[in-house]
């Protein structure tokens, strides 16, 4: 009995020191396989990923986010639009890598406002509540519900063929927002088939004191195809002073009588198009945005993502799919934050005791009557302090 119970104690101690072993085997193959995030100096041919090219590399398994860095106050926020709605596309559940990759680079304070229909705001609202109740940077959330009919009275006013374009009414309604979203004095609107790879307040710091209307991507303007309503920063207040609408729209529609089909204008590209004949108008209204903030599918991202290409790549941008969930060149961006898991943005995992924020969600209702009374005051007036 003796013998066996030695046997026994023998063999258990046996299966610890083979445990144990096993475990430092293991660190040890960690330590000679993982490696640091390369320096900005680094020429490194692993596979990485990066919030800014050829400046600070990260190695893709081993992502850094950027720290938070606001003013003394507090009171540095970033307004991003993201405009919704439900059509062809599922632009909830679309915009995942776009938040996720934002949350992750700003190192500013983020005001996310969904411009959305009301079944898409339900499920925003849930997203949050379920997903990000909290984070460890600074978020609010407004969401703005419009009906289809709002913009469909709009585009009445104007004379305007909702379906210029297959973004129909949620493309148009981007040339609603200054008139909706009314307190607010400036923003940047974001498609939701794109992703940053750098700060958003990098972006934010190409407001200006200039006096332009809307900033955005200007590829070649001798075409409305060229000219991307994709991400545009928005002098909010100054296009509402600026009787933006009816009389600067107005006017470039009436500057190309061609476009007229009947009673209303078939404007190419839609919302693109209308921004390019007021660019065409009077080109301070509307200033180019560097390629940079747009390196998008249609044009191959600028060949940015060649590991021999100096370009900047600050965010890629999915369009022309064409139905394809092909991403090419891009696929490893936009896997890498539709997978990274919303829990890991409040600081569950290797925080400590990391501070986290309550993330508030205002939902706005519909204002439909409200809407129609002011573009019919401005249609009429043409004078937004007025209305």
């Amino acid at each position: 009995l003796m013998n066996k119970k030695s046997k026994d104690r023998r063999s258990l101690a046996g299966q610890q020191l083979l445990f144990c072993i096993g475990i430092l085997i293991n660190i040890a193959l960690l330590v000679t396989h993982w490696q640091a995030p390369a320096s900005t100096t680094s020429n490194s041919t692993v596979e990485i990923i990066t919030t800014h090219k050829h400046k600070n590399h990260y190695n893709f398994t081993s992502f850094i986010s950027s720290p938070l860095n606001v003013d003394e106050n507090g009171k540095k926020w970033i307004t991003i639009i993201i405009v919704c709605g439900n059509g062809e596309t599922d632009t909830v559940r679309e915009m995942k890598p776009l938040l996720t990759s934002a949350i992750l680079l700003s190192s500013a304070p983020l005001h996310f406002v969904f411009v959305t229909e009301q079944e898409s705001s339900n499920r925003i609202r849930t997203m949050f509540k379920n997903d990000l109740k909290y984070s460890k940077k600074p978020i609010k959330v407004d969401n703005w519900v419009l009906s289809e009919a709002s913009v469909t009275n709009f585009a009445s006013l104007l004379h305007y063929n909702l379906q210029s374009h297959h973004s129909g009414v949620w493309g148009t309604s981007k040339l609603m927002l200054p008139w909706v979203l009314r307190d607010i004095d400036r923003a940047i609107q974001v498609d939701t088939d794109m992703v940053f790879l750098d700060d958003p307040a990098r972006l934010w710091d190409e407001f200006d004191n200039n006096e332009w209307l809307y900033k955005m991507p200007l590829h070649d303007p001798s075409h409305p195809s060229t000219i991307c309503s994709c991400i545009v920063l928005m002098n909010l207040d100054r296009i509402r002073q600026s009787n933006t609408f009816p009389t600067l729209m107005e006017e470039a529609l009436l500057s190309k009588p061609e476009w007229k089909m009947g009673s209303l204008y078939k404007v190419p590209h839609g919302d693109q198009g209308l921004f390019w004949a007021m660019m065409l108008k009077n080109n301070k209204h509307i200033a180019p945005l560097p390629e940079q903030w747009n390196a998008d599918r249609c044009h191959d991202y600028f060949e940015v993502l060649k590991t021999d290409n100096q370009k900047p790549a600050s965010v890629l941008h999915n369009n022309c799919d064409f139905g394809s969930n092909n991403f090419g060149t891009a696929a490893a961006y936009f896997v890498f934050y539709d997978k990274y898991r919303w829990h890991w943005l409040k600081g569950e995992e290797g925080e400590g005791r990391a501070e986290k924020y309550f993330v508030n969600v205002t939902v706005h209702s519909e204002e439909t009557e409200r809407l129609q009374d002011l573009f019919k005051c401005l249609r009429e007036k043409g004078d937004y302090t007025i209305c």
